[in-house]
């Protein structure tokens, strides 16, 4: 994996898991302690975050940073919200993140 292929998946990660979450931009950065403005050049990806910040945020959104960092989770939360009473959080096979 290259740096900026890490990038994607870190940018793309935090603006998906914040839209399944429903915050807005403003609700994320204040529980972030971070500006809207910064927040919105990290998902646009014209700024980077440290491994510490990573650690922030993958707590904030109540992830694993492994979860945070991986390309192929979301693919679970879309399928959850097609089919809510297929997958539950109580469910064993899923977990819910």
């Amino acid at each position: 994996m290259t740096e900026n292929q890490l990038k994607d998946i870190v940018r793309t990660n935090i603006r998906r898991y914040r839209d399944y979450r429903k915050w807005t931009q403003a609700e994320f950065a204040e529980k972030l302690s971070i500006s809207i403005n910064f927040l919105s050049d990290i998902e646009n990806g014209k700024k980077w975050i440290s491994l510490a910040s990573m650690v922030k945020f993958a707590s904030v959104l109540n992830l694993s940073l492994l979860s945070f960092l991986s390309p192929m989770i979301y693919p679970l939360l879309l399928f959850r919200s097609y089919f809510p009473s297929t997958i539950t959080k109580s469910s064993k096979r899923f977990p819910h993140p």
